[in-house]
């Protein structure tokens, strides 16, 4: 009996992410995709100023994508992608970047990277599909922390 109350203890710990207190099933994103993925090589390569069209990452059908650096408001990541994603008074957490694409105002796919892969982002935090466009922006040699052209 107590064996099987410990590996369930266990097992809702180990399903509990880093920010928050919301499970992996609550979770609105994923922590890994073919677009972190293919973002991560990217940053590994650089050099610096090179730039790389993020629908090339894509495999889905998108218009619009939006980008949320950690302690961002839940009220914030609502109104941009037009849509409830996180209680209005909740914070998307911790160390992460979230990366959330969007198709005429529907989530299509979101993605939150951590550490080595690094997001930076200016005041702007929608692009359209033919503005999302990120370019290795940290001195030589990587790895590159990231950011949108503008």
């Amino acid at each position: 009996m107590f064996r099987s109350v410990a590996i369930t203890v266990l097992m809702v710990v180990l399903t509990t992410g880093c920010d928050n207190s919301m499970t992996t099933q609550e979770r609105p994103y994923l922590f890994s995709s073919e677009v972190s993925e293919k973002l991560s090589e990217f940053s590994k390569q650089g050099p610096r100023g090179a730039t790389y069209r993020l629908e090339n990452a894509t495999t889905f059908n998108w218009d619009e994508v939006h980008v949320f650096l950690g302690g961002t408001p839940g009220k914030i990541i609502n109104q941009h992608v037009g849509q409830k994603m996180f209680d209005d008074n909740d914070y998307f957490g911790g160390r992460f970047t979230l990366m959330v694409f969007t198709d005429h105002d529907k989530v299509v796919h979101a993605v939150s990277f951590r550490p080595p892969l690094f997001f930076d982002i200016s005041e702007k935090l929608s692009f359209s599909r033919e503005e999302a466009i990120v370019f290795a922006h940290s001195d030589d040699p990587g790895p590159y922390s990231l950011m949108f052209k503008e």
